[in-house]
């Protein structure tokens, strides 16, 4: 029984260790969110949405047939 009540606590442990990494990461991109590891960081977003608007064709006027 004591093997057990030590894996328990290791996977306990593990588990409370992912969440802090996790709350720390999340903080931190709340604070920077430009940060490296942000995949929805706001300078890509707007450097990707100005790529595809500058690529959009304008549109011109075509006279009706005669």
């Amino acid at each position: 029984m004591s093997n057990l009540g030590n894996l328990i606590t290791i996977l306990l442990a593990m588990i409370v260790g992912l969440i802090v990494l996790t709350l720390i990461c999340l903080l931190t991109i709340f604070l920077n969110p430009n940060v490296f590891f942000n995949p929805l960081s706001p300078d890509r977003a707007t450097a990707l949405a100005a790529t595809r608007l500058a690529g959009v064709p304008t549109a011109t006027f075509t006279p009706p047939p005669a």
